[in-house]
């Protein structure tokens, strides 16, 4: 799964991996948390743009139950609940890391690990959005099966989009047959784990201690 993430990048820099014609006005996130408003990047008749939705997607017409902040890539387009906005309203979340925790022989506490390029730099987390009574929306972030640096901590990872396939994802005349083979395990650039602070447990935390090494 993907629980929280970051996105610490300036708003040039969003813009630059993005294709955004202006840069957003953007605060560096160290520990975004579900239920919080997430920067999201749409495709619209004039170019991409970035929106904020509110991390939690609650499909068109339900009258309960929880948001879900996460769908499965191998299913989310054809479960009831996410097939529409699979088809048609799909978006990507910039982010430069994301958190998992692992179990660890001996503590009483998972580890929390902070996810990211080896190389640094941003990445598009794959997506999907529905409109809201409020105006702003809802969105989920679509996990897969782990890659290798991801699987001794956790057994889902979100789906992270080459940046050459961004088009493509965001376009909503795509179907399924040209989306499948974006849902899949990252392997384009390769990912480093970090044992990082306990400070991230607490979602209310949103500061550089969040992804301090552990000592």
């Amino acid at each position: 799964m993907c629980g929280r993430f970051t996105l610490t990048a300036s708003g040039d820099e969003v813009a630059e991996a993005f294709g955004l014609d202006e840069p957003p006005g953007l605060e560096p996130r160290y520990n975004i948390a579900p239920s919080q408003d997430v920067a999201v990047v749409v495709a619209g008749e004039d170019g991409r743009t970035l929106d904020l939705r509110r991390w939690g997607l609650v499909p068109a017409g339900a009258t309960g139950g929880r948001p879900v902040i996460n769908a499965r890539a191998e299913t989310a387009w054809s479960r009831p609940q996410f097939r529409e906005a699979f088809a048609r309203r799909r978006c990507l979340l910039p982010a430069d890391g994301f958190f998992e925790w692992a179990v660890v022989a001996g503590a009483s506490r998972k580890t929390p690990y902070h996810l990211r390029l080896r190389e640094g730099g941003l990445f598009g987390l794959a997506g999907i959005w529905e409109p809201s009574a409020e105006g702003r929306g809802t969105c989920a972030i679509l996990t897969t099966e782990p890659t290798d640096a991801v699987r001794a901590i956790h057994d889902r990872m979100p789906v992270i989009i080459p940046r050459w396939a961004y088009g493509t994802w965001l376009d909503p005349t795509r179907g399924r047959g040209a989306l499948s083979a974006l849902l899949r395990p990252f392997v384009e650039e390769p990912l480093e784990a970090v044992a990082v602070s306990l400070a991230v447990n607490d979602a209310a935390c949103d500061g550089p201690i969040c992804i301090r090494p552990a000592s």
